[in-house]
Parts: structure tokens; C-alpha cells; sequence
């Protein structure tokens, strides 16, 4: 990996990249090594299964902040990687919903 690169080790995958309902996923490097879990958000419904686990949610838009948000009220332990900053609202968002 490069310096700039990020490793992630989790077990389960949610990938929130589409828009308008498309259920785009994108290439990226490594996943058919991955052995975990993978969803489309399209294909997300609950965060039931995932409690107590450690979730990565790819992608910030609508879908992204919903599926975490209701990872947090499932007890789920997410972590959201972008390709760019993020809006400083939808990080006090999330940090409020979830600090109650």
C-alpha cells in the first residue's frame, strides 16, 4: 500500500455508492479476496443482524448516513469511509444520534 492507502480489517461490508436507486458497485481492489459479508445499500434492510459487529459503510450520501445511523440505533459499530471530507453537519449529526 501506498501512504496514502487505508486498511480496513472488518467483517461485514456495506457499500453505499449508488444514486437514485441504482445499485452501482464500484471495482475495488481486493474484494474477491474479501470474505466477509457485502451489501449494496439497495439491499440493506436492518441493522438487526449486525450488533456488537464493526461494519465499514463505503460512500457519505443519503443512504450511507441512513445505513449508519441505523447501524447505531442497532448497537453496530460503523465506520464510514469517503472519497473526500465530509460535511461538518452530517458528522454532528451522526455524533448527536449517536451519543444518545
Amino acid at each position: 500500500m501506498s501512504g496514502s492507502e487505508v486498511e480496513y480489517i472488518c467483517q461485514w461490508l456495506v457499500v453505499a455508492t449508488g444514486e437514485k436507486a441504482e445499485c452501482v458497485v464500484p471495482e475495488i481492489e481486493g474484494l474477491k479476496e474479501f470474505y466477509g459479508e457485502v451489501l449494496h445499500a439497495c439491499e440493506y434492510k436492518s441493522g438487526e443482524k449486525f450488533t456488537g459487529k464493526q461494519v465499514l459503510v463505503v460512500g457519505c450520501g443519503n443512504s450511507g448516513m441512513e445505513v449508519s445511523l441505523d447501524l447505531c440505533n442497532h448497537n453496530a459499530k460503523p465506520s464510514m469511509v469517503v472519497r473526500s471530507s465530509v460535511s461538518q453537519h452530517y458528522i454532528i449529526t451522526l455524533f448527536l444520534v449517536n451519543s444518545l
